[in-house]
């Protein structure tokens, strides 16, 4: 299993915190995905969205669409 992390303010330019709903409507949406394990928010200076996917069932290229 491999991990991508994306900085919500580069990912959703318009959402003004991680607490948003359109944050919470991405994580379920990538959850449903097959191939795709966890997604979820790491706080920090930068909120990031990590998400924990297999690449022998979806590619990156994918899991950034």
């Amino acid at each position: 299993m491999k991990k991508l992390k994306i900085e919500i303010p580069i990912l959703l330019p318009s959402v003004p915190n991680e607490k948003d709903r359109c944050v919470d409507r991405l994580i379920d949406n990538l959850k449903s995905e097959k191939g795709i394990e966890d997604a979820h928010i790491e706080e920090g200076k930068t909120a990031l969205i990590c998400i924990h996917y297999h690449p022998d069932t979806i590619s990156i290229s994918k899991v950034k669409k």
